[in-house]
């Protein structure tokens, strides 16, 4: 897939599968991790790993109204919107209420709460963004109940963390406007779920949001789980500078974790209707405004499996996680799965003191078995549907190993950088890599691999 077809869905939210999810398992305590993708790469980014949501479904009975119609209705819109945004960084709750629609009385409820919900996430920014030119189809009988003129034109939520995100992430919001006596006011941000056009969903939707933070970690969860947002404050930080001492220091140095209340909530806000129950947890990211560049990485963690890992397992997976945010610019279309996702287990697993034979030891029971490995993993093997994923990451991580243990970490480091830097997506920045850096074929180094799984893991 091309960093173009990545880059296709801009601004959205997107689940990415080289920031995996994460499965440990435990046989006296960590003896290894295996990881399942929470999707299969495909559209969107991570820096060219992550995919989009689709796009509002532009079709049939939108409004029939002239060009100046449209414009004055935009600009009103534009207006209501402004208001909005300034009142919730201001803390004016009647201000943001005042373009609630008082013919929708639940929908008003449940933006006082996310009114209320906001006041303790430190907003450096948050505004909207309309395109009249698109606009959602008013067919079916959901917006009837309004009995009164509405629009559905796209609509985009941008907000910035203080002094964590340098730029806006941008999310989608599907309002409803409707207009009454003149004015417009927002009626809903629900109607169009049944047709998979769902509303990004923020912590904030689901109740009040505390904080933990450091200098270099922004962490962000209910009041229940004080003590969790605590303890993934105190790890994360510390896995920071053991990321920068692989991978450099070219990156923010900073990252922000969401501590859902519950699976359903991680499911909610990651826009995945996948089985989560493994999972514990994911990474996200968006390309800003189409120009490649990621905005609003963030690492969510899935709080019930999360509690599960003793201190080894919240090391390594947050190292992994960190990785990932830390690699992001650098990891494009150009860049296998395989990859980037046996480099973030590269450094997850750094000093961890967790041996190859717990850590690879699927793959093992396969290659003992008769079953080793062909090549290297397509992309395609890290679907969550792949019953042998858990294989296909150690034999990432174990490709990873070794071409550090040919030409060394900074080796591996520069490596991948040369990967992600190829203007080929076709799978020839691997094999330029390859050969330039350890002066090997991929079929040579294929044939390396395999000898080196074996003498690892039997």
């Amino acid at each position: 897939m091309t960093a173009e077809q990545r880059a296709r869905q801009p601004a959205r939210w997107a689940v990415s599968a080289l920031a995996l999810a994460i499965v440990v398992q435990f046989t006296a305590g960590v003896v290894g991790t295996a990881y399942l993708a929470a999707d299969e790469r495909g559209p969107a980014p991570a820096p060219a790993t992550t995919r989009g949501r689709p796009a509002p479904r532009i079709v049939g009975d939108v409004p029939h109204i002239s060009a100046a119609e449209r414009a004055r209705w935009a600009g009103a819109v534009r207006g209501l919107l402004g208001q909005r945004s300034a009142a919730l960084l201001h803390r004016d709750r009647a201000g943001f209420l005042a373009g609630i629609d008082a013919g929708s009385p639940a929908f008003r409820t449940r933006q006082a709460k996310l009114f209320d919900n906001l006041s303790g996430v430190p907003l450096g920014a948050w505004s909207y963004d309309v395109d009249p030119d698109r606009e959602m189809s008013q067919a079916g009988s959901r917006l009837t109940r309004y009995h009164a003129p509405v629009w559905a034109p796209q609509v985009s939520v941008s907000y910035r963390l203080a002094e964590f995100d340098r730029r806006d992430t941008s999310q989608r919001q599907y309002f409803t406007f409707v207009q009454r006596a003149g004015r417009w006011y927002i009626g809903a941000d629900d109607d169009f779920d049944d047709t998979g056009s769902r509303t990004a969903r923020g912590l904030w939707d689901f109740g009040p949001v505390v904080v933990s933070r450091t200098a270099t970690t922004l962490v962000l969860g209910h009041p229940g789980s004080r003590d969790a947002l605590h303890t993934i404050t105190q790890v994360a930080s510390a896995a920071i500078p053991r990321v920068s001492a692989v991978w450099g220091s070219d990156w923010e140095g900073r990252v922000v974790i969401l501590v859902p209340d519950t699976q359903a909530e991680l499911s909610q806000i990651i826009q995945e209707g996948n089985d989560l129950s493994q999972i514990a947890a994911v990474a996200t990211t968006e390309l800003a405004g189409g120009s490649g560049v990621p905005a609003g990485d963030r690492i969510i963690v899935n709080p019930p499996n999360f509690a599960k890992l003793g201190s080894l397992g919240r090391q390594v997976v947050l190292r992994h996680e960190i990785t990932h945010v830390a690699a992001r610019a650098a990891t494009t279309g150009t860049t296998p799965t395989w990859l980037a996702e046996g480099f973030a287990d590269y450094v997850g697993y750094l000093g961890s003191g967790v041996s190859v034979a717990s850590a690879g030891r699927e793959l093992a029971v396969d290659i003992r078995a008769g079953r080793a490995p062909k090549s290297l993993p397509a992309d395609a093997d890290f679907s969550g549907a792949n019953t042998g994923l858990a294989q296909v990451y150690e034999m990432s991580w174990l490709a990873c190993r070794l071409i550090a243990a040919s030409v060394g970490q900074a080796g591996l480091v520069r490596f991948y950088r040369t990967v992600g830097g190829s203007p080929d997506a076709s799978g020839t920045g691997v094999e330029g890599a390859l050969r330039t850096q350890l002066h090997l074929s991929l079929a040579q180094f294929t044939v390396r691999w395999r000898a080196y799984l074996s003498g690892q893991l039997v």
